[in-house]
């Protein structure tokens, strides 16, 4: 992926427990400069209340998110159940990306059925964000 000077998404919010993935995960999108502003959660419950509170503030409110499926307290499956269902978020202008190490076709299938724009295996890598956004 050729790294541009322009950033297609303003803000960028990553969910996921792994400190480690985050941190790699934060450092390539910076530095390829996807977006003006990546901020980070541990688990979908942390992002429904951070989208609900940032967004109803007209604070830091995402254009594209990077959803990890293997969480506690909430994980990915129910972070797209809850998200689907809440009309105020599913309005939003908001691409969700799946960003996780299971590579099990049912896992891909399952959130196939939700509205979202990729589905990319760790780790993440300029390729692979291309992929998704070409």
């Amino acid at each position: 992926m050729a790294m541009t000077t322009h950033y297609p998404f303003k803000n960028i919010l990553l969910v996921d427990d792994d400190e480690i993935s985050t941190l790699i995960s934060s450092t390539l999108l910076k530095h390829a400069k996807l977006a003006t502003q990546i901020q980070s959660v541990y688990n979908g419950k942390e992002a429904i209340e951070y989208l609900t509170k940032e967004c109803s503030e007209n604070k830091f409110c995402p254009s594209l998110l990077f959803l990890d499926l293997n969480m506690p307290v909430m994980d990915g499956f129910e972070f797209l159940e809850a998200y689907t269902h809440n009309e105020r978020l599913s309005q939003m202008d908001l691409s969700i990306v799946v960003l996780t190490s299971s590579a099990h076709s049912k896992d891909k299938e399952k959130v196939s059925q939700y509205p979202i724009k990729g589905f990319i295996t760790k780790p993440i890598t300029p390729e692979k964000i291309q992929a998704i956004f070409s």
